[in-house]
């Protein structure tokens, strides 16, 4: 695989050992928690809030602050690639001038293939779907758009933008395409109904997620793609959101059903083997485009 402009400059940019570069990606991410922790404690005394948000449950705005701690986040990783790496916003995928395009067409397919996999699962018999009897609450939808943007373009500038492109500058780029991927899945190790099969899916959406970064060049379709495929579970079908239960704010309301190899148990329909096959076939897609890529066609 040849190197995008991305992978290009990134290769001016200070070489770090990638176990280092993900050891700091990991606290990284530890530290919104524990602030997030902080939080919630002093939400506890603090009406005000409680009063802002009046339109929302706890549930639900514990859910969303714990979405949004992630734009903490974001920010230092932003710059530790900065100061520390010395890399620029080209090499972190955040130079494009199709952004716009490139993240619209993130949209679509974030939502088309994981509607495709639904549908199988419906037509098959091992879903039913129905309109949420407990009503649509648009106000409270309206917060998780943003939420969602934001985790999954925070997860992708992380793992794609730094560690990939930081791996694939002083190594191959395919195995660092793997290697962020295999990271990407170990990070869910922790998630309620994890199984083999949930593994191995989230292994395939990493490679997914990693080779339309590298085709683009850019982080935006990814995180798109990432954004998207997220909210469609949770807030368009109901599903479980790689082992996070619904928080209720959904159009549609999803019941899973069948053997778990199928229906994806309680880790969701990313435990299914459907979902193996989609991604597979998305798989063969991608790295034909990669192939091309390489070959300067």
């Amino acid at each position: 695989m040849i190197a995008n402009r991305s992978i290009k400059q990134t290769e001016t940019a200070r070489n770090i050992n990638p176990v280092i570069i993900t050891v700091i990606l990991s606290l990284l991410v530890i530290i919104p928690q524990y602030v997030l922790g902080i939080i919630i404690k002093l939400r506890q005394n603090i009406e005000p809030i409680d009063k802002f948000f009046t339109f929302i449950d706890k549930k639900n705005l514990s859910f969303l602050l714990i979405i949004y701690a992630t734009a903490l986040t974001l920010i230092l990783a932003y710059i530790f690639a900065r100061k520390i790496l010395k890399r620029n916003n080209l090499s972190l995928g955040l130079v494009d001038e199709n952004k716009i395009i490139n993240y619209g067409k993130g949209i679509l397919l974030g939502f088309f293939f994981l509607t495709i996999v639904v549908l199988i699962l419906k037509v098959t018999g091992f879903a039913e779907i129905r309109k949420n009897p407990a009503g649509f609450n648009i106000k409270i939808f309206l917060l998780f758009v943003p939420a969602w943007m934001l985790q999954g373009f925070e997860e992708e500038f992380l793992l794609r933008a730094i560690l990939m492109n930081q791996m694939s500058a002083f190594g191959k780029i395919g195995l660092a395409i793997i290697a962020n991927s295999l990271i990407f899945s170990i990070l869910h190790l922790g998630n309620a109904g994890i199984s083999v099969m949930s593994f191995i899916n989230i292994f395939l959406l990493g490679l997914v997620f990693s080779l339309i970064f590298y085709l683009k060049g850019s982080i935006y379709m990814a995180g798109a793609t990432h954004s998207i495929w997220n909210m469609t579970m949770a807030n368009i079908y109901g599903i479980t959101v790689s082992g996070n239960k619904s928080v209720g704010v959904t159009y549609f309301t999803t019941n899973l059903k069948g053997p778990d190899l199928i229906s994806g148990g309680g880790f969701g329909v990313e435990g299914s083997i459907i979902t193996t096959i989609v991604l597979g076939i998305l798989l063969i897609i991608l790295s034909r485009k990669a192939k091309k890529k390489s070959c300067g066609s």
